[in-house]
């Protein structure tokens, strides 16, 4: 797969700072990320319910270990609230790993 070479600025919409840089990528860098991820279904299909829900798991103690970054990151990213983050993004994305 091909590896961004542009660059876009991110930048806190509140305060105006610079926080960081997001790639661009091409058409045909995304058709290349969506070819992968369709690869890797007959094989997650395939892992046993029991291995799926362990893998699931460690993915919702990994963003529950990480609540208060993830929220300080959306809130200079997006601008808003870090309470807004927690309740609009991050606590939705902890609950769909439970659906």
């Amino acid at each position: 797969m091909a590896t961004a070479k542009n660059y876009t600025e991110c930048m806190n919409p509140a305060t105006g700072a610079i926080i960081g840089q997001s790639p661009l990528h091409t058409v045909k860098d995304l058709e290349a990320m969506v070819a992968k991820g369709r690869s890797a279904q007959p094989a997650w299909r395939a892992t046993p319910i029991r291995e799926r829900v362990r893998k699931i798991r460690k993915i919702e103690r990994h963003l529950m270990d990480r609540l208060d970054d993830m929220a300080r990151i959306l809130a200079e990213d997006d601008g808003k609230l870090r309470f807004d983050a927690l309740t609009t993004e991050i606590i939705p994305a902890v609950l769909a790993t439970r659906y």
